[in-house]
């Protein structure tokens, strides 16, 4: 590739995608410093790019889309397959084991495996359990045993994660559901009591990370106060980007493993040992509010450091 020539960038996406992922500030990011950026959510688009960055929101990516982005140069994941929770969790559950610890009931699929119900045609091609449902649906007194673990055994989806007080609080649906697994609860808590995450971002060669943290167990942005999103928001001011985070060796494995160029592992210390809790190759980002000029500049500047990650990508073209 001729360094006279810009770096052709093409992102490829699935339709009607929103904008809130992290990709589009990239995209921004990438086209201010004179690449060419390009979407599409085809695979017919012709052989002009230099890098293909796969962007699709599917815990398993169909192998046409992985064999389009091995045909160009270089790919932002073009090898990572799949991000399912099996593959990465370190305190799966044994049914026939069980455990007394506080377990959390999860789906396989990336983000409550709420993406991948959304394909799911016709009313019975997904059973969704919403925050709320999900409550009642662990009530015992509220249906029968056996009305409650089919609902369970036929759940695709789930609004929220549940938070049990031991293997024997899981309904039996659950057990036998293959959408979803039941982990060991381990939390990281810091001074204040609150439930603490690590975001470790990655693109190329260029990393951060940050925490979020909250009083909420199952801790996320959604889900926190304005005050304890005001924290994090302060957070952003001691952030570097730099070609390797302090991460454990633990938590980077997971990324090599599951051979991701890009992307956010949510991770944590519990009893001094890290845990990974999630893996997102295709996660969202939200600027500080428009008031807060000065913070959206500094952020806006890290990304645009983060951003200079695909330079070592598209180097090996």
């Amino acid at each position: 590739m001729s360094s006279a020539q810009p770096i052709r960038i093409l992102i490829v996406t699935e339709p009607d995608q929103p904008t809130s992922y992290l990709v589009n500030q990239l995209a921004r990011c990438w086209h201010d410093a004179g690449f060419s950026v390009e979407f599409t959510c085809t695979l017919d688009a012709p052989n002009r790019a230099d890098v293909v960055v796969l962007h699709l929101d599917k815990t398993l990516v169909p192998d046409p889309y992985l064999e389009f982005a091995r045909r160009h140069p270089a790919h932002v994941n073009g090898n990572a397959r799949s991000i399912s929770k099996e593959l990465f969790s370190q305190h799966l559950v044994d049914p026939s084991v069980g455990t007394d610890h506080p377990v959390i009931i999860k789906t396989k699929s990336n983000y409550g495996g709420m993406r991948e119900d959304s394909r799911r045609a016709g009313i019975w091609g997904s059973v969704r359990l919403s925050r709320w449902t999900t409550k009642v649906a662990l009530t015992k007194r509220a249906i029968s045993p056996g009305i409650r673990n089919v609902a369970w055994r036929n759940v695709t989806s789930l609004g929220d994660y549940p938070l049990l007080d031991s293997s024997r609080d899981v309904p039996a649906g659950v057990w036998d559901n293959p959408h979803l697994i039941v982990e060991r609860f381990c939390p990281e808590r810091n001074d204040a009591g609150a439930y603490v995450v690590r975001h470790w971002f990655f693109l190329g060669d260029r990393e951060f990370s940050r925490t979020i943290a909250s009083m909420r167990p199952v801790t996320k942005w959604s889900r926190m106060t304005e005050a304890e999103r005001q924290i994090s928001r302060e957070e952003w001011w001691d952030v570097e980007v730099v070609p390797e985070a302090v991460v454990p060796p633990r938590v980077r494995s997971v990324r090599e493993d599951l051979h991701l160029d890009f992307g956010r592992i949510d991770w944590a210390y519990h009893e001094g040992e890290p845990v990974v809790f999630d893996v997102n190759k295709t996660p969202s980002f939200r600027l500080p509010p428009a008031g807060e000029s000065e913070l959206r500049r500094r952020i806006l500047s890290l990304l645009s450091d983060f951003a200079s990650g695909v330079n070592a990508i598209a180097l090996k073209a």
